[in-house]
């Protein structure tokens, strides 16, 4: 029995035992496939050295021709990134003699991480970074938020409402002021028109004791 990997149509990566991996021509049966039409030699990587473990020669098994929706999703390292797939596809692993040897999913996700030059998943690094970061408490507000200064707190809103009182108030009393200005200078009014009154009068009188006086 041989450990095989089976890249499923999907995606998925799966390590299967065979015990016929030798035997090209049915091949095409562990990829479940009904024929052996276009199954073939995709892409052989030789001399690979990873973690310290040498492989001879890995070689990737499958087709290039296929109907609409049976593309393969997994995306393989260069120099095959750009090729199209269809359907599941195989990888075996061979040593000098041509014979087949046993490829395990850890070893093929080491070789696929050096083949992509020590490619890592990003999801996986920010989830870390995420868990591991810690936020200052002295940095949140009262409900738990993050102050960043667009956050509008109890505090500085009573503040704000009470430069808005004190605001009202002054124009109210500005109002009050200019109403008793209005006030005063009415009184002024009432005022100059009743000396201008008196002065008539004065004068009248002062118009019959001078007619008088003449008669």
């Amino acid at each position: 029995m041989t450990n095989i990997i089976i890249i499923n149509k999907t995606g998925k990566v799966i390590q299967q035992s065979v015990n016929d991996a030798e035997n090209e021509e049915t091949l095409y049966k562990k990829a479940s496939f009904k024929t052996k039409e276009n199954f073939e030699k995709q892409h052989i990587w030789r001399n690979l050295t990873v973690n310290k473990s040498h492989y001879e020669k890995l070689v990737v098994f499958g087709k290039t021709v296929g109907n609409a929706g049976q593309e393969n999703k997994y995306e393989f390292p260069p120099p095959i990134d750009n090729t199209l797939f269809f359907g599941n596809l195989l990888i075996i692993r061979y040593d000098k003699e041509q014979k087949p040897m046993n490829l395990d999913i850890n070893d093929w996700k080491s070789i696929y991480n050096s083949l992509f030059g020590g490619f890592e998943c990003l999801d996986e690094t920010d989830d870390d970074e995420s868990e591991d970061e810690e936020i200052d408490k002295s940095k949140l507000d009262k409900y738990g938020y993050e102050k960043d200064g667009f956050v509008v707190e109890d505090d500085e809103e009573d503040e704000d409402e009470e430069e808005d009182d004190d605001d009202d108030d002054e124009y109210e009393e500005d109002d009050d002021e200019d109403e008793d200005d209005d006030e005063e200078e009415d009184e002024e009014d009432e005022e100059e028109e009743s000396e201008l009154v008196c002065s008539d009068s004065e004068m009248e009188m002062k118009e019959e004791e001078y007619f008088t006086k003449i008669e």
